[in-house]
């Protein structure tokens, strides 16, 4: 065991399937004197990988110069049918794939700060995911994740598990010296891999029964795959009942399109609002779409972008691990019955790729709307379960999309972007943060949305609300943070 490295071991282990849950020597100094809890709240960070267009998904639709800007992949004014933007506030609308979620707006419970970011220039979706992750910007010498850092505040993360991430392998957010639970994407994480035979899982335990780190490192991981795959099952199963229902109300929305469609592709003017919603999705899943459920990944001719590079290897590489949004609905489920059931764990973490949509984007229907109706559908179910007064859902991605579409039906990279949060302590229903509009010269390089609050600022405000952490504190989970006053009203304060 002495020759087998930690890289060795890290391999290994995911080879074979594990969780991880490393009692390994720290890789970063880090002072848990004056450690305060995090048992008043929990938060569930889903990182959205390969950077979503906010001005889809919270579409800036009173802006003149809007539609000038997008045209295939333009979301229309609100006009109460569901080819349209679903409005919130008389400048905003929500793409209505989002309208899951119209209720959390309804209700105050959703907020959106639709200009946020980092400050750092880079396009570079490796190196943004990178500082956004470590909640720094610029060249940075390895560090632990914020939410690691944010995990080491609390004396209980020396002897429990207090961070749980589902989908990855090893996302930067959560390494470092405070354990985190590591739980495979999907199916996987209701299946013990190898461990499930009995000789095989003997003659590893005994290989690590050592009282090296590495070797009790495998034993907890070990043991904590096979605890996580007996609690998922039986959820799994529950499950399995409210899917099929899904599938049957798609089967039933696209048989209602027959008679709902005009010859010309439009809607017929006598068709209910709600039927017109469930046409309007099912026309979405088309037959690539299907197939992309299936896959992960869009089974649709390859574009060549402006480049040269290929658009689906691009696509791919954005995603940086990340498991298809598709899945995330079984992953938050995962994610929610975990931590139900495991009150130490007060972080999770939940990521998607697909969305750098260079091409084929789509409007109303297609590409992204396929991904934000996929990516409601498990914010559902999150807020469903993360449903006390500590409890915060926040959204993210590494950066935006071009404020203008480019000549394959997409956007390209760019720099601000909407965060949003979900949660009782949120002052929702309402645009937070200042918005200066579309106007070229108001753009950053007069392509893209600026950055006119500090994703740190806006991350800040939530962990204050929701752990109610001091401004040393808070200095300990992002060392160059700046409060942001104009935020101030994104949170309500604690009774």
């Amino acid at each position: 065991m002495s020759s087998l490295n930690r890289r060795q071991f890290l391999a290994g282990a995911t080879a074979l399937g594990l969780s991880s849950s490393l009692a390994v020597a720290p890789l970063w100094a880090q002072s848990r004197s004056s450690a305060s809890s995090l048992q008043g709240g929990r938060l569930v960070v889903v990182f959205l990988r390969g950077a979503y267009d906010g001005l889809s998904a919270f579409v800036p639709y009173a802006d003149p110069e809007y539609a000038q800007l997008r045209r295939a992949t333009r979301i229309a004014a609100p006009d109460g049918t569901a080819q349209t933007a679903l409005d919130l506030d008389g400048r905003f609308g929500m793409h209505p794939a989002l309208s899951p979620l119209l209720p959390l707006w309804n209700s105050q419970q959703l907020a959106v700060i639709p200009a946020a970011g980092s400050p750092d220039p880079t396009r570079s979706h490796f190196e943004a995911q990178y500082m956004w992750e470590i909640g720094q910007t610029g060249r940075v010498a390895s560090m632990p994740g914020w939410m690691n850092r944010l995990a080491g505040l609390d004396a209980a993360a020396v002897r429990d598990d207090l961070i749980l991430g589902v989908g990855e392998a090893n996302p930067a957010i959560l390494a470092g010296p405070s354990k985190a639970r590591l739980i495979p994407r999907g199916q996987a994480a209701t299946n013990t891999g190898v461990l499930a035979n009995e000789r095989t899982r003997n003659a590893l335990m005994d290989l690590y029964k050592g009282d090296d780190a590495i070797a009790r490192g495998f034993r907890e991981g070990s043991q904590s795959r096979m605890a996580s795959a007996r609690e998922l099952a039986p959820a799994d199963a529950a499950a399995m009942n409210t899917q099929m229902s899904q599938r049957e109300a798609v089967a039933a929305a696209q048989r209602n399109m027959a008679g709902s469609v005009r010859p010309d592709g439009r809607l017929r003017n006598n068709v209910p609002d709600r039927q017109r919603r469930q046409v309007a999705y099912a026309a979405g899943s088309d037959a690539a779409m299907d197939a992309q459920a299936q896959s992960g990944m869009a089974d649709m001719p390859d574009v060549k972008l402006a480049d040269g590079r290929s658009y689906n290897a691009v696509l791919a590489a954005a995603n940086n691990g990340a498991p298809s949004v598709q899945g995330l609905a079984l992953d938050a489920r995962h994610l929610a019955t975990l931590m139900k059931n495991d009150p130490s764990l007060r972080l999770g973490f939940l990521s998607a790729g697909g969305w750098d949509t260079h091409a084929n984007q789509g409007g109303v229907t297609g590409q992204l709307a396929n991904n934000l109706g996929n990516l409601a559908n498990a914010l559902a179910v999150l807020r469903e379960q993360f449903n006390q007064p500590g409890d915060l859902i926040m959204v993210m991605s590494e950066f935006g999309r071009t404020a203008a579409e480019n000549g394959t039906g997409g956007t390209d990279h760019g720099h601000g972007n909407a965060l949003w949060l979900i949660g009782d302590r949120v002052n929702g229903g309402r645009i937070h943060g200042q918005w200066n509009g579309l106007a070229r010269g108001n753009l950053n390089e007069n392509r893209d949305l600026p950055v006119l609050h500090d994703f740190r600022s806006v991350i800040a405000q939530g962990l204050r609300a929701s752990f109610g952490l001091s401004d040393s504190r808070l200095a300990e989970v992002f060392p160059a943070l700046r409060w942001d006053r104009q935020l101030d009203g994104l949170m309500r304060r604690s009774a």
